[in-house]
């Protein structure tokens, strides 16, 4: 007689960890292309007429608008994949990431890609497994205080 093997309802797939990772170095690549486009085909043309204060903050702003964008980009996404909890996931990777466009600004184009790559690919991975937890309470605690650890530590770092 055959056994049926069930997989437990609230444990995500192996291979849904592989395709979360996949995402999230797919999204890093996605800001690096569109802070460079919005930077220098958007907010550089509006903010860059003399003043050198505001140039230097359009790769920031072009950057966070980059951040909503492939977050929102990210949200259909994680749903394809069909990711647990892909809200949870998006947003508290948008909110420590935040501001990485400005944190790489100053290297080269390839370290840039790399490092925003691995950092998104690293933030979807461990927020997708943080949501694996079965209670949603405790999905929500967990990640809101990593959100917050992280911003504190960026604070105190940058």
């Amino acid at each position: 007689m055959a056994t049926a093997i069930v997989q437990p309802a609230d444990e995500m797939p192996f291979y849904v960890w592989w395709k979360s990772a996949a995402l999230g170095v797919g999204l890093g690549m996605l800001l690096f292309i569109l802070t460079f486009l919005l930077d220098r085909y958007v907010m550089r043309q509006f903010a860059c007429d003399s003043v050198d204060v505001a140039c230097s903050a359009a790769t920031v702003s072009a950057a966070n608008v980059a951040t909503i964008l492939v977050a929102v980009t990210g949200l259909f996404a994680a749903i394809r994949i069909q990711m647990f909890r892909p809200l949870i996931v998006v947003v508290a990777g948008a909110l420590v990431l935040w501001g990485l466009g400005g944190w790489v600004a100053g290297l080269s184009w390839g370290e840039q890609l790399g490092w925003e790559a691995l950092l998104y690919s690293l933030a979807y991975l461990l927020f997708s497994w943080i949501t694996n937890f079965t209670r949603t309470v405790w999905v929500l605690i967990t990640a809101a205080a990593i959100v917050i650890l992280a911003r504190v530590i960026f604070t105190l770092v940058a």
